[in-house]
């Protein structure tokens, strides 16, 4: 009731502007309804509109739909901004919540890394290639995808190593070992020529760098197992100039250097230089071990896990088309995308900040070149999409999905934030603008739908803090390198912020 004291006139005024108010309410929500345009919060699930039987209870095709493009959007354009400052966002690093201490689940797990591993054959990233093992009543199925859908000559060359795989006794394990080593070989010629090319030229600098170092804190004197490691450099760079030289040759040479990777490794810690010679020249030598570990790998897995290739049968998941990126390049600017992003004073100090390392990283023309690409779904998540949507079994309840290649960053996240907990070996931390997550096929699926919006806001979050924490730590260099001097700072921002070397994927 109002108050005695109001006159009629005020009582009416309040009452007009009561219902006025009422009116515009009921009439914005009719308006929200009927819009083609997306909800306030798209991008993120309305969690006070959702119904009883669940969190996707609500949702509907339109809905779906209409979502999809700013999903989308929200998450290219900081992958986007975050490649362009730096591509590699950390070290390497293995997965510490792997909790198995059953040496079988580890020998299982290395022959399906084994398997994905011998079929990437060329550089590039149209060959990296995942398996996983699907249990059936009748038997095992041996899944296999690839960035691009593995060509009918990678199908015969896998089938004839299983084929052998099958016949393997303990007594013939060397020759069948040497069998599939020779096959590996000429099959992943054009690869393993590129690290042994590479290694030749790594070599010479490798040594160089060590003597430097050596000269400098005469490390040879009191480290006899360094003198051994520079001989078995120097042996090994003499294979690699001669006139004839194997591949195989040079792959065993470098599997006999195992014993020395930890003083060689303690060594590369001393690089400062940005080319690290002893650092790539390891690369190149692991890379040519790892084919000669996978043969023992599948060998070891075929005796000791019959069961594995008991009627088994190989399949193929095929890989979706490239996708357009769903950018555009005269829109995607610096302050757009930090805008949308951020909010408030958060956005102000992060555009800020990288207005200032435009300086040295001409972030703009780096952003609008950045945002043509074609997206594709990476082979680890082809499977995983291909078990969550069947809802099959992994063999021995494993959620594993082995892989050529360690994750890429948002492989890593989005795997990660998937409720079936599957586990991720390995994660190099790279930044791929053409990554893409699944795509959502079914779009009456809420549940599917749901869960992948989920996993991408968790990448795009991921992003976000990725491209915040760069901002806060270039004003840091910015106030410590230009507040000392100009002229030196600008030198030490640009070796800073340089974009690190990238293997393509």
């Amino acid at each position: 009731m109002p108050s005695s004291n109001a006159t009629p006139g005020r009582v009416w005024k309040r009452k007009r502007r009561q219902s006025k108010s009422k009116e515009e309410n009921q009439g914005a929500k009719m308006k929200g309804d009927q819009s083609n345009e997306p909800p306030k919060a798209a991008g993120s699930f309305d969690a006070s509109k959702l119904g009883a039987e669940g969190n996707h209870a609500a949702l509907t095709v339109e809905r779906v739909v209409r979502r999809y493009p700013k999903l989308e959007r929200r998450l290219y354009e900081p992958l986007v901004l975050v490649h362009v400052i730096d591509p590699v966002r950390g070290v390497r690093f293995n997965n510490t919540n792997d909790t198995t201490d059953d040496t079988l689940d580890k020998l299982r797990r290395s022959f399906i890394n084994g398997i994905a591993t011998i079929c990437d054959f060329r550089k590039g990233g149209d060959t990296v290639t995942a398996a996983a093992l699907q249990a059936t009543p009748e038997h095992t199925v041996i899944w296999l995808s690839a960035n691009k859908t593995p060509s009918a000559k990678t199908v015969n060359y896998l089938e004839g190593i299983l084929a052998i795989l099958t016949e393997v006794t303990v007594e013939k394990r060397s020759s069948t070992s040497e069998e599939i080593i020779r096959r590996i070989i000429e099959f992943c010629e054009p690869r393993l020529s590129h690290y042994c090319n590479e290694l030749v030229k790594e070599l010479p600098k490798c040594l160089n760098k060590i003597k430097s170092l050596e000269e400098a804190v005469q490390l040879t004197d009191s480290d006899p197992e360094l003198s051994k490691a520079i001989q078995w450099l120097q042996e090994m760079q003499k294979l690699t100039l001669q006139q004839e030289k194997p591949i195989k040759d040079i792959m065993n040479f470098c599997i006999r250097g195992r014993c020395f990777s930890p003083t060689l490794a303690s060594l590369a810690r001393r690089e400062t230089d940005m080319h690290k010679p002893i650092t790539r020249a390891m690369h190149y030598v692991g890379r040519l071990v790892v084919y000669l570990k996978c043969a023992r790998a599948l060998v070891d897995g075929a005796l000791d896990l019959p069961q594995l290739l008991d009627g088994y049968q190989l399949r193929i998941c095929e890989s979706p088309n490239y996708v357009q990126s769903p950018l555009n390049p005269e829109q995607s600017t610096l302050a757009g995308i930090v805008g949308r992003m951020f909010q408030g004073s958060i956005a102000d100090q992060t555009r800020s900040d990288l207005e200032r390392l435009d300086i040295f990283c001409d972030i703009p023309e780096k952003l609008k070149d950045a945002c043509t690409f074609r997206t594709r779904v990476h082979a680890e998540l082809l499977l995983v999409d291909k078990f969550r949507s069947n809802k099959w079994e992994f063999f021995a309840g494993d959620r594993y999905v082995g892989c050529s290649k360690p994750a890429c960053f948002c492989c890593y996240h989005y795997i990660n934030s998937l409720p079936e907990r599957y586990f991720v070996a390995q994660c190099h931390n790279k930044v791929y603008t053409h990554w893409r997550a699944p795509d959502l096929t079914d779009i009456h699926d809420f549940s599917a739908a749901k869960v992948r919006e989920d996993a991408l806001n968790v990448v795009i979050a991921k992003l976000r803090t990725e491209a915040g924490e760069d901002s806060a730590a270039f004003r840091f260099h910015y106030r410590f390198y230009v507040g000392a001097s100009i002229e030196r700072g600008i030198v030490k921002l640009r070796h800073a912020y340089a974009p690190s070397p990238v293997d393509a994927r």
